[in-house]
């Protein structure tokens, strides 16, 4: 996966603007995709007790050919999960609700809405590891 990105490196080393352009996009492209692939390394690690490098392998084998269904579905979920962050957020900004109390509840909501990405993430992990068996 790594020998990936080495034509990216290899355009922005040129040094041209015109190849750093290019160099980058293939390397957000890359990375996007190397890190779609792994996004289920630490599911795979917990639900399998698998070390490092085999979690990493679980993790491609489970995304395999579910590359477009993953990318959708955890921006729609994540997407809603930043949206409502950010909106329980922007609350502090209020100066009648700058204190400690709002602060609190509403880092507290923050955190839940974290929790429920990772619940959210290993319910879709156990999704796609039963269809991939059978």
């Amino acid at each position: 996966m790594v020998v990936i990105i080495i034509p990216g490196v290899i355009l922005i080393s040129i040094g041209e603007p015109v190849a750093i352009g290019l160099g980058g996009i293939y390397l957000i492209v890359a990375v996007f995709i190397f890190l779609v692939r792994l996004a289920f390394a630490e599911m795979a690690a917990i639900c399998d007790e698998a070390g490092g490098s085999s979690a990493l392998a679980r993790s491609r084998a489970v995304t395999k050919g579910h590359f477009w269904r993953i990318v959708g579905y955890q921006l729609a979920v994540f997407g809603v999960i930043f949206a409502l962050a950010a909106l329980i957020g922007l609350s502090n900004l209020i100066p009648i609700f700058d204190n400690f109390v709002v602060s609190a509840i509403t880092s507290t909501f923050i955190n839940l809405l974290g929790s429920f990405g990772t619940v959210e993430m290993l319910v879709f992990f156990r999704h796609l590891d039963a269809n991939q068996e059978s």
